[in-house]
């Protein structure tokens, strides 16, 4: 669940926008000072001595689920050396005989193909704690390690022939924002 707070803040109609952005030190980089002069306004507010409206307004994002994609094996036996899969940067080769991390096992079946396929993914050193795949009767789900939207940056690309996308990207998630806002008047109406 994320979280985002924004305070909003209207000052009385007599004070420029420029005094106000002296007051808070906008053209310094003193976050301390400003965060103490922020302070202070909302003091000066409470005690009366100040006019103002202030809005606090809170949105609250949950997520529940992590973007998918997925990957057909249409014909193993289309499947040859030249053929690739692209999962965000990094490009996963097929071979009848690997030999490295980036070479999957073309099986003698789709369903052994999308397994090692799947296997591959799962061991791969730049792909662990971002995606992890699962095969069964020849189609591997790959699903983002977190739920959220930034699950729907990995893409995926695919060259040559027995294999099949389902989206260029992982994508499928949805998530809810519920927005609450109150506003406190001190001497403004």
């Amino acid at each position: 669940m994320a979280a985002i707070t924004k305070i909003t803040v209207t000052h009385h109609p007599l004070e420029s926008a420029a005094s106000v952005g002296d007051e808070f030190g906008l053209d310094a980089s003193d976050d301390r000072g400003a965060a103490l002069a922020l302070a202070k306004l909302f003091t000066d507010l409470a005690a009366g001595t100040r006019m103002g409206r202030v809005e606090l307004g809170v949105e609250t994002a949950t997520v529940g689920n992590k973007a998918t994609a997925t990957v057909t094996i249409t014909d193993a036996s289309l499947v040859d050396d030249t053929d690739t899969l692209t999962i965000g940067s990094v490009t996963l080769e097929w071979f009848a005989s690997p030999t490295g991390e980036t070479q999957i096992d073309i099986g003698g079946s789709d369903a052994q193909s999308a397994t090692n396929l799947a296997a591959i993914i799962n061991a791969h050193s730049q792909l662990a704690g971002v995606v992890t795949a699962t095969a069964a009767a020849g189609v591997v789900t790959i699903t983002a390690d977190y739920p959220g939207i930034a699950g729907e940056l990995i893409t995926l690309a695919e060259v040559g022939d027995g294999q099949a996308l389902s989206a260029a990207a992982l994508g499928g998630v949805t998530s809810t924002v519920t927005k609450d806002t109150r506003s406190f008047n001190f001497g403004i109406a």
